[in-house]
């Protein structure tokens, strides 16, 4: 993994060249190097996109009983029981349960981000180490 800057015509950018899988990925202006690089090792060379829709997998219970106060123990039961009486909701309830929904699918997906971010710095840490006894 090599860094360096790039003249890109209207200023100049950096970029890495990633040896695990040979890409050069260049930073836009806004990026910080060492998040970009955690961003690429965790969606390139981690199984992040896949395991980060499990929900469920992410949530303690007790991260479920903060977000619905108290009301449901999982992901789950809250699914669950939107799926089973979403026809009968009014506007409001439908919303506020979807809310409940999309705060724990935020939360869940926070913590497999902060999770796969160890793992994607352990990976592009060793890379740049190989790189360096290699060369």
């Amino acid at each position: 993994m090599n860094n360096k800057k790039v003249n890109a015509g209207n200023g100049t950018r950096l970029e890495f060249f990633c040896t695990k899988c040979q890409q050069r990925i260049i930073l836009n202006g806004n990026s910080n190097t060492i998040d970009a690089i955690l961003k690429h090792y965790r969606h390139l060379h981690t199984s992040y996109d896949r395991e980060r829709r499990k929900i469920s997998k992410w949530l303690s219970r007790q991260d479920v009983l903060n977000v619905t106060g108290g009301r449901f123990e999982s992901f789950g039961e809250l699914l669950s029981y939107y799926l089973k009486h979403k026809k009968v909701f009014n506007e409001s309830e439908r919303k506020y349960f979807m809310s409940l929904l999309q705060d724990l699918r935020n939360l869940g997906t926070e913590k497999a981000r902060k999770h796969y971010n160890v793992i994607a710095l352990f990976l592009a840490s060793r890379d740049l180490r190989m790189s360096y006894l290699t060369n």
